[in-house]
């Protein structure tokens, strides 16, 4: 006979039933600028230029600055902009890209898009981010490798200085993806200022977000010359357009596509960006109280915020299940439970890339007819020992989470303490399950 439990994901009464902070958060001033963009007559950058700067274009100076680089190109999510980033490099077909093997798999799809091969690399345990040396070993049994691309995994910072380096020892440039680490600071800069190109995704969940856009930056004029073009069906900007006219002119020296943002989003965007700094700071405020707790009763070890970083931007809380304190419970399993209890989205971390349902690059339309191709394309290849390791250990809750106040980080701890006390019963509920 099984146990009874009280815990709710077995029918128990759940721990707390008080509402979590909001996300996305709106004000009326993001309802006014909104109204604005739809009474303008310009809802997009391909509309006819009014006489007024566009949300595009403020947006885009405002991001800049914030990053600290000369240049911003606003896309029309991260997916794109990585599209754009890996072409406007020259990657492309036959090459090869170091992508980490825990990450989502829109860095993986993205190169095989352009028509290169994604290296999965094994990651770093405690950051989560693409392993240094691991790098380095996979570029050396590479055949023709055409960039690195270095993702901030949940807004942890990377090895910038062992990436920069490594880069600059091989010659190929280096793409930060910075989807998930809007203010991260490594050394006090932001992050993606450091390489050729940085990208940024503005999906729903992400910390700076409109829905679904994304953003590039760079501090190379050429670059930033055919990011335009490639992102708008090989046209940039015009520096003193006329009323009535488009602010985009023809200049083809690329083949471009349309990834633009829509006027709607970019205003949401430039509306949002100045909560950003505070957003922040109320985050790893919280997740540094939360992580105390955890750590003094035992409970988890977070991810560690990486080398030299000043400010941590916290995508996802993520931290790694004491061994001793939950006895190899599935972190799948553990998340489904403190869910339950905390009526939160909770999960566990990425699958490994070559493992996950999404990632199936054999199946894509534009596979060239070969049997070496498919073979290096292959995911069944790649061993990635940190990253299914990290799977099975860590658990992550949603940065909106971290908007709240004490409180509620000791709920988030009490609904851990209170799997950890009925872990017998769970344990044996698991193994009958699977009997």
């Amino acid at each position: 006979m099984t146990k009874e439990t009280n815990l709710a994901i077995y029918g128990g009464k759940p721990l707390r039933s008080r509402p979590w902070p909001q996300w996305p958060v709106v004000g009326k001033e993001t309802e006014r600028v909104l109204i604005e963009v739809l009474n303008s007559g310009r809802w997009a950058v391909s509309g006819p230029y009014t006489g007024q700067p566009s949300f595009e274009r403020k947006f885009a100076e405002s991001f800049a600055t914030y990053c600290g680089v000369p240049y911003c190109l606003p896309v029309c999510n991260g997916t794109a902009g990585l599209d754009v980033a890996l072409r406007a490099l020259g990657v492309g077909y036959g090459q090869e890209v170091l992508v980490p093997g825990l990450t989502w798999v829109a860095c993986a799809s993205a190169v095989i898009r352009a028509g290169a091969i994604p290296l999965l690399v094994d990651i770093d345990t405690d950051t989560l981010c693409m392993s240094l040396q691991a790098a380095r070993q996979t570029a050396e049994r590479a055949h023709r490798l055409g960039a690195i691309l270095l993702v901030y995994a949940f807004g942890a910072g990377a090895d910038i200085d062992g990436f920069l380096k490594l880069s600059q020892d091989i010659g190929i440039p280096l793409i930060e993806d910075c989807s998930q680490a809007h203010g991260t600071l490594i050394h006090g800069r932001q992050v993606g200022s450091y390489g050729h190109i940085g990208v940024f995704s503005m999906q729903q969940t992400k910390v700076l977000t409109c829905g679904e856009g994304g953003a590039v930056i760079t501090s190379d004029d050429k670059l930033y010359d055919n990011l335009q073009q490639l992102r708008s069906d090989g046209r940039r900007y015009i520096e003193s357009p006329r009323v009535g006219d488009l602010e985009i002119e023809e200049v083809g020296t690329v083949q471009g596509y349309n990834y633009s943002l829509s006027e709607f989003g970019a205003a949401i965007l430039y509306e949002r960006l100045p909560h950003l700094y505070e957003q922040t700071q109320v985050r790893e405020k919280n997740a540094k109280y939360l992580e105390s707790l955890m750590q003094k009763r035992g409970l988890a070890i977070p991810q560690q915020r990486g080398k030299d970083v000043d400010c941590r931007t916290y995508y996802a809380y993520c931290a790694r299940l004491c061994p001793k304190a939950f006895k190899g419970l599935p972190a799948s399993i553990a998340a489904k439970a403190i869910a339950a209890e905390l009526g939160l989205k909770v999960g566990p971390i990425y699958k490994p890339i070559n493992e996950t349902l999404l990632y199936q690059p054999l199946k894509s339309q534009n596979l060239p007819n070969d049997s070496d191709w498919r073979k290096r394309l292959d995911p069944c290849q790649y061993d990635l020992p940190n990253a299914r390791a990290a799977y099975a250990s860590y658990v992550s809750l949603p940065h909106s989470a971290l908007l709240g106040n004490k409180h509620d980080m000791e709920d988030i701890v009490s609904a851990f303490e209170k799997l950890r006390r009925e872990l017998k019963t769970v344990l044996a509920r698991e193994r009958g399950s699977h009997t």
